[in-house]
């Protein structure tokens, strides 16, 4: 297999399991799908620890000064509670082919 073909299979599965915009749950626990028509600019929001692994389009995020842009070749991974600010975009993309990405959450047990 090669690159192409691989994205495009995790694409389509994404898809099945990611039907609808919005947070779509998974059978594993504290793994979502987050499929958006929506571009976004400027918005506040809070990371959880965790990693995000985008599939297709891109998040950018703002925190003192430094952007932090992830996409399908670059994810980001957070060890701490972090405010950010997000844009996120299709890239090149039409409106057919949705942002997507898989969130998975770090639960600290204390």
């Amino acid at each position: 297999m090669n690159y192409q073909s691989d994205t495009s299979s995790l694409l389509a599965l994404a898809a099945e399991l990611a039907p609808r915009s919005g947070y779509n749950a998974t059978s594993l626990p504290n793994v979502r799908i987050l499929r958006s028509e929506t571009i976004l600019e400027d918005v506040p929001v809070l990371y959880r620890p965790g990693a995000v692994f985008v599939l297709q389009g891109f998040k950018q995020g703002f925190l003192n000064g430094e952007v932090y842009r992830y996409d399908a070749e670059h994810y980001l991974a957070v060890s701490v509670p972090v405010p950010f600010r997000m844009a996120r975009g299709p890239a090149l993309l039409s409106l057919c082919s949705p942002f997507t990405s898989i969130l998975t959450c770090i639960l600290l047990l204390k």
